[in-house]
């Protein structure tokens, strides 16, 4: 029996059940009771899935939020944030970035894979005055962004519908599905039409030059299988470049280990552990790309401290 077929019979039968007991009890105090009952049974289902995470039910929108410890998100349907286990985790997980910055000095950050917003908001909310660039590809989850801000009432976002690639003008296919997008040349992706969608591709040091950013406090980079292609663009602009916080995956090894090496006298290495960031030598990194990276997995995140500007963990 497939899976979505059971689990829709499983529900119609938990409402059945419930239709039955509050026809059987039909005053308020034993719905409110019956109400009771559902929501501790919820819980106990949350908890066999070692699931925890602070949900608001708007009813007479039918919306639902997530509160990210501050950061406030709507559901939009199936999410990378289901996937996590929030036991021993912060819920928003930006807040692992809280020390690198005083919340009293005005910070630019790029978000390259900006999503739903979850990070650009962070920053955004943590000084009005931080400049957020937000660069997303996906149409579909750049109307969830902007529904995203208004909800947490900021200004200080600027939004970019682009590819970021390592080349310019390129017009690129972009598949969505389960709320992550990949990029390819056109008609790569014909065999879901539904799901795709045609946007241009921008180089890094192309999208610096033409919004004038002189200095880089933050450049996050999370666009799934064109990680790799922002290696060039972070080489050369690596002196703009206070932190980089990048996912090493969806590429070769080799793609990797070439550009780290480059910028090895020029930053400083940190990977992620017990949600907390641990300094990694180059060999230690370089070993860890070979046996974590290849081109069907996001491999691992990785934090790079410019030396120069003297920051530091």
């Amino acid at each position: 029996m497939p899976f979505h077929f059971l689990h829709s019979l499983l529900l119609k039968i938990h409402l059945v059940f419930i239709k039955i007991l509050i026809r059987l009890q039909g005053n308020k105090r034993s719905k409110a009771n019956i109400l009771l009952k559902i929501i501790r049974f919820n819980k106990k289902v949350f908890k066999e899935l070692d699931y925890s995470i602070p949900l608001k039910f708007i009813e007479h929108n039918q919306k639902v939020i997530f509160n990210l410890d501050g950061v406030n998100m709507l559901y939009s349907g199936f999410h990378r944030r289901h996937l996590k286990i929030f036991h021993n985790h912060d819920h928003n997980e930006a807040l692992i970035f809280s020390n690198l910055f005083s919340n009293k000095k005005k910070i630019t950050v790029i978000d390259l894979g900006a999503n739903e917003g979850e990070i650009s908001i962070f920053f955004a909310k943590k000084n009005p005055l931080n400049i957020v660039y937000s660069v997303e590809c996906s149409g579909q989850n750049i109307d969830i962004l902007k529904q995203n801000i208004e909800l947490n009432e900021i200004t200080n976002i600027k939004i970019f519908k682009k590819a970021i690639s390592n080349k310019n003008n390129e017009a690129l296919d972009v598949n969505f599905r389960a709320n992550q997008t990949t990029t390819s040349g056109r008609s790569t992706f014909s065999h879901v039409l539904s799901q795709q969608e045609t946007v241009e591709s921008i180089t890094l040091s192309s999208f610096i030059k033409q919004q004038e950013i002189k200095d880089i406090d933050f450049l996050k980079i999370d666009i799934e299988n064109s990680n790799h292609l922002v290696g060039n663009c972070i080489i050369k602009n690596k002196d703009k470049i206070k932190y980089i916080f990048w996912e090493l995956g969806f590429a070769s090894p080799e793609e990797y280990k070439n550009i780290i090496l480059t910028l090895k006298d020029d930053f400083k290495f940190y990977v992620i552990s017990n949600n907390k960031f641990l300094e990694i030598n180059i060999d230690e990194l370089i070993l860890k790309i070979e046996k974590e990276v290849n081109e069907k997995t996001d491999g691992f995140e990785c934090l790079l401290s410019n030396i120069k500007k003297n920051y530091s963990i």
